[in-house]
C-alpha cells in the first residue's frame, strides 16, 4: 500500500526549445502516474542517476526547492489519507487520480 514519489527529467519527449519537462513519477501497486512539474531544463544540466539538477545548472536552487515544496505536498497528502484509510474514515482509498486533484485544488 506504500507510494514512491519521485522526479524524473522526461527525456522522452522534447520541447520545441530542446528541453526536457520535468516530472512527478508517482508508484503505487505498480502503477505509475506522472504529474508535471511546469518546469522544464535543458538535459545538459540534469544528471539522470541521481534524478537532481547538476552543479552547473542556472537555477539549481530555486527547481531544487520547488522539486522538495512538490514532493512534500503529495506526500503529505499520501499520508493523510491513508491514515484515513487506516482509521476507517471515509475517503480512505488513495488513488493516483485523487493525489492529482487535491493537489490541483487550492486550499
Amino acid at each position: 500500500m506504500n507510494a514512491s514519489i519521485s522526479v524524473i527529467c522526461y527525456k522522452y519527449k522534447t520541447l520545441k526549445n530542446g528541453e526536457c519537462a520535468l516530472m512527478l513519477r508517482i508508484i503505487k501497486d505498480r502503477k505509475s502516474k506522472y504529474q508535471s512539474l511546469g518546469l522544464s531544463i535543458p538535459p545538459q544540466f540534469w544528471d539522470f542517476e541521481k534524478n537532481q539538477p547538476k552543479r552547473n545548472c542556472p537555477n539549481r536552487d530555486a527547481i531544487l526547492r520547488l522539486i522538495t515544496e512538490k514532493t512534500k505536498e503529495y506526500q503529505q497528502l499520501y499520508e493523510m489519507d491513508t491514515a484515513g484509510f487506516r482509521s476507517g474514515m471515509p475517503g480512505g482509498m488513495v488513488c493516483h487520480d485523487k493525489l492529482v486533484e487535491q493537489v490541483r485544488l487550492p486550499h
